[in-house]
């Protein structure tokens, strides 16, 4: 998994949600939870908003897509964002990639595949789900025949 240590933060307005994205990071060597909260104003409001490497954030929870394309935006200058997406709701993929997520995933995406969309971020990488890569190549003008 991870090759380096980070810290990650976790914003989901639902319990049940949260609970799981908490195991799952839990599940990634060196990775550490230094908050779990319901909203983004918890995190800016904070002393932990600039000991976050990784946030992944529940984006279903933030409202309407220009909303969550400018917290996106907003996570970005403190930490690299896993976001996930209503998916097939807006934001779309490329959407969010473009606001300054670093990991896309959705509510549909297998546990392994978080784990690593998050471990993957945390190392410098970028990471699409397998379910929304295909949503992607639309969206940049490619055929789906060309993934691999």
């Amino acid at each position: 998994m991870s090759l380096s240590g980070g810290n990650v933060a976790i914003i989901c307005a639902q319990p049940i949600a949260r609970a799981g994205l908490e195991q799952l990071v839990r599940e990634c060597p060196g990775l550490l939870i230094t908050t779990s909260i319901r909203t983004s104003e918890e995190l800016f409001q904070s002393e932990l908003d600039d000991a976050c490497r990784v946030i992944v954030v529940d984006l279903p929870t933030v409202g309407p897509h220009q909303a969550a394309a400018e917290l996106i935006g907003k996570l970005a200058t403190i930490g690299d964002p896993v976001v996930v997406v209503p998916w097939p709701e807006p934001p779309t993929p490329l959407a969010a990639i473009r606001a300054g997520a670093r990991g896309v995933i959705s509510r549909y995406t297998e546990a392994a595949e978080v784990r690593r969309a998050i471990s993957t971020v945390n190392d410098g990488g970028i990471s699409v789900a397998p379910e929304l890569s295909a949503r992607l190549w639309d969206e940049l003008g490619l055929p789906t025949a060309a993934m691999s």
